[in-house]
């Protein structure tokens, strides 16, 4: 190529590229250059920042059913949220100045003050400030204590408080002092005593109290503590050693206070008191004695007390002797055992001989009575009278045991023997 044709294909092309870049910028100020031919998405309107002024109604009480809370402020969107305690709840969006959100029975369940604030979404949006809705406990009420009225007999037991409002968190007060109850419902509590509660008679006051927010304290109710009415449950005859003084009775049961009587028919008895559960009494030789079997009570003065159920006190008969064995005894001889049989024999018979002392037997039962002679009563020869006695009757009729010599020895004979000698030559 010619030095004047590189000139001329020199000038053609700037012109091109000059002619290429107008046509950019025209097209670029058209705004005909794009990478696609879709419309730009516009900016998102923020949301506005919510404001709180109030909650209607500002507060319920504890237990209630569910119930509609309405958000009163501004600011407020469609995606708005409430929250309760931290916890978010979708609420019904009614306008820009209120929502309105459901409580469960479950948000009602326990006294408490609960913060409320609404939360607007970004873009902007943003949390108000808190409102309370105040949670209010019952006002407790009482109407009965069972049971009513306590005893001193009572101790370590349960008493049941019924009324209104009564709450898992409620506390007992008796006599001023605090008792956790155990929660049985709305309507009832349970309150486990301790034996200091109804160490004595009196009465006492009882209180029950529901926290803040709301509850309070009932008015107290005064409950009387009085004496048990008595309950007999064995009778046991306790017999002195003979010549010892007159037979005690043991009375075990329970309610026996320290006022406490023993009543054999109707009579007072000479009583002692030794614990809650055991009474002694002093008898006379007429209450044991047949026949019949005479009822015992136990006697409590007031306040409260009362007259046991009787029991009815064993009772001994006149003995009858059939037989003695053996029916002699060597004079001089030691302590001697007899075997005397007959009927109504008790573990509390005496033997008497020719009317002495009573001496105590050596067992048996009621058709047997083993008994030992005492060897000063061996000494001489002659018949021995034997009776036998129960507490409180008339001896039996007597039987003999003969005191007799010793056997004269025998000379025993022997046969004659002979001898024969014979003379040695």
């Amino acid at each position: 190529m010619t030095r004047g044709c590189e000139r001329l294909w020199t000038h053609t092309r700037n012109l091109q590229n000059a002619l290429l870049f107008s046509t950019l910028l025209l097209l670029a100020g058209c705004g005909a250059v794009s990478s696609s031919n879709s419309t730009p998405s516009p900016t998102p309107t923020p949301n506005p920042s919510p404001s709180l002024t109030s909650v209607t109604p500002t507060s319920a009480l504890a237990g209630s059913p569910s119930l509609m809370m309405t958000v009163n402020g501004s600011g407020f969107v469609q995606s708005s949220i409430v929250q309760w305690n931290q916890g978010n709840r979708t609420p019904t969006f009614v306008s820009s100045t209120q929502l309105q959100v459901t409580l469960t029975p479950a948000d009602l369940a326990l006294g408490e003050i609960v913060q409320i604030v609404v939360v607007n979404p970004v873009p902007g949006g943003g949390t108000s400030t808190a409102a309370t809705f105040t949670i209010n406990n019952p006002a407790p009420q009482i109407t009965g204590i069972s049971p009513s009225p306590l005893t001193t007999a009572a101790a370590a037991s349960t008493v049941t408080i019924t009324g209104t409002g009564f709450l898992s968190s409620s506390t007992v007060t008796w006599n001023g002092a605090a008792r956790n109850p155990t929660y049985v419902s709305a309507t009832q509590l349970n309150v486990a005593l301790l034996a200091s509660d109804l160490a004595a008679i009196g009465s006492a006051q009882i209180s029950v109290t529901n926290p803040s927010p709301g509850g309070g304290t009932t008015t107290p109710t005064q409950i009387a503590i009085v004496y048990p009415v008595p309950v007999i449950s064995s009778l046991k005859v306790v017999l002195a050693p003979v010549g010892g003084g007159p037979p005690v009775l043991t009375v075990t049961g329970i309610g026996f206070v320290s006022s406490s009587e023993v009543h054999i028919s109707g009579a007072a008895r000479a009583t002692t008191f030794v614990n809650s559960s055991t009474l002694t009494a002093v008898l006379t030789a007429g209450d044991v004695a047949g026949p019949g079997n005479p009822p015992v009570t136990v006697v409590t003065g007031p306040p409260g007390g009362g007259t046991s159920a009787p029991a009815l006190l064993t009772t001994y008969t006149v003995p009858s002797i059939q037989s003695i064995s053996p029916t002699s005894i060597t004079v001089n001889s030691p302590d001697t055992l007899v075997s005397i049989f007959g009927t109504g024999f008790t573990h509390a018979s005496t033997v008497q001989v020719n009317g002495g002392n009573a001496l105590n037997n050596n067992g048996g039962n009621n058709t047997q009575l083993l008994f030992t002679v005492p060897a000063a009563d061996l000494a001489s020869l002659g018949p021995l009278s034997i009776t036998v006695s129960n507490p409180g009757t008339s001896p039996s009729n007597a039987v003999i045991v003969n005191v007799i010599p010793n056997p004269v020895p025998a000379l025993v004979w022997l046969p004659t023997i002979l001898f024969s000698v014979k003379a040695r030559n």
